[in-house]
């Protein structure tokens, strides 16, 4: 699989928001290099949207999408592992902090977290876009001589964190009712 280029509030590589489902799975098919995409639908529905997530073959890759009522793509995520590129930018190689700093030039950033530079999400409301990782690492813990301590035998694994895990482009009208998984 190629690099998937990331256009905020518009798509990723070929799958484009306002697609409707069928287009959606015929487009990850192709994707797929004749590899078989399994469908997880969420067991959790909103009112305004729902999420079906799709498996790359046997690898780690994997797109979500949000869907409206009417089957169209509200939002579109990407795991990392699928090379995403944004603003030029390989999402798997830039460190959150560049990443973020980069978007901040074309919209405002909204996080989760009292300290900016340890926050797992940050989106771009009125562009379309969000980052998202599971834990948050910023290279200013290392200072941290109690924090060392605690984490001196996952240390190692710690520096994952820098870098994002899904990128996700949304329909920025629909940023306030958007159900995220």
């Amino acid at each position: 699989m190629d690099t998937m280029h990331v256009q905020p509030g518009k798509s990723i590589g070929p799958l484009i928001l306002g697609m409707h489902r069928t287009e959606i799975e015929a487009e990850l098919q192709k994707l797929s290099s004749q590899k078989e995409v399994q469908l997880r639908e969420d067991s959790s529905k909103g009112s305004e949207c729902y999420h079906v997530r799709y498996f790359v073959g046997d690898s780690r890759i994997f797109f979500m999408v949000g869907y409206d009522m009417d089957g169209r793509a509200v939002s579109i995520s990407v795991h990392r592992d699928a090379r995403p590129e944004l603003y030029g930018l390989d999402v798997s190689q830039t460190e959150a902090e560049h990443l973020v700093e980069t978007l901040k030039q074309y919209d405002t950033c909204v996080f989760d977290y009292w300290d900016e530079q340890l926050s797992t999400q940050y989106t771009f409301p009125t562009i379309g876009a969000r980052l998202w990782r599971e834990m948050a690492f910023h290279r200013k813990l290392l200072e941290d001589a109690a924090w060392m301590e605690e984490m001196s035998e996952v240390l190692e694994d710690e520096y994952e964190h820098l870098y994002f895990e899904l990128v996700t482009v949304f329909v920025p009208e629909y940023r306030e009712t958007l159900c995220y998984v």
